[in-house]
């Protein structure tokens, strides 16, 4: 088995937004099928939420973060490895 060294979440800076987007996209309501989620952003707005990203993974290595879109698990191998 594995033993967890951290585990927290991650890309909590775009939480908020997220929320707010799905609201919207849900009180649309359109029939047919699903949409994917994927926009290509402009690259200027791609370059902010990667200093973004960047930032907020000096705070996952130290603290961890108590929301996010993905949960992050570190851990390694438990008792004796052969």
């Amino acid at each position: 088995g594995l033993r967890p060294l951290k585990l927290t979440y991650a890309v909590s800076t775009l939480f908020g937004p997220a929320v707010v987007l799905r609201a919207m996209q849900r009180l649309r309501l359109r029939p047919g099928p699903p949409e994917t989620g994927l926009i290509i952003l402009p690259a200027w707005l791609n370059r902010l939420f990667v200093a973004l990203l960047n930032m907020e993974t000096c705070l996952i290595v130290r603290w961890g973060l108590p929301v996010g879109l993905s949960l992050v698990c570190v851990a390694e191998p438990e008792g004796d490895v052969a």
